[in-house]
């Protein structure tokens, strides 16, 4: 009889550290896309905010209650680079004009704000050395966008 041991590359000392890194993969796949690990069921279709399949089962969609995105600052005469905003503070406003707070992006110019209300909200960098390039239009909630600012002159 083989021993099973035998067929697999690695020695059983490492089958942990092999899980480990197959479960941080698994992790990081969800992070990026939550969505990703919730199929609809067989013969469901989405519709109105809800799936539908067969009768008697429905289930509510999970809405997203955030805006979030990537910043991106633009080239200009200040800033002859494009990249990702670092460390900004960018600033949500209802649409009253109330602020509805501030977010830092991170290294790599992510941001994230929780809301409750639908919206319309505006963002905008709560820095007076950039200014909006898009968008320019207002958002909702559940919306992930590219927010693209550029240094003034």
């Amino acid at each position: 009889m083989h021993d099973p041991a035998a067929f697999f590359p690695y020695s059983q000392g490492m089958k942990p550290l092999f899980l480990v890194l197959v479960l941080l993969c698994a992790v990081s796949a969800l992070a990026e896309d939550p969505t990703a690990s919730a199929p609809l069921a067989p013969k469901a279709t989405r519709h109105g905010g809800k799936v539908v399949g067969r009768v008697g089962h429905e289930k509510h969609l999970k809405v997203r209650n955030d805006i979030s995105g990537r910043c991106i600052v633009m080239e200009s005469p200040m800033n002859p680079i494009s990249g990702p905003c670092v460390s900004v503070p960018l600033e949500l406003k209802n649409a009253k004009g109330i602020s509805m707070g501030i977010s830092r992006t991170s290294a790599e110019g992510m941001f994230s704000f929780a809301v409750e209300d639908e919206g319309p909200y505006t963002l905008a960098p709560s820095s007076s050395f950039y200014v909006v390039v898009s968008p320019k239009t207002e958002l909702e909630k559940g919306q992930r966008i590219d927010f693209r600012i550029r240094q003034k002159n």
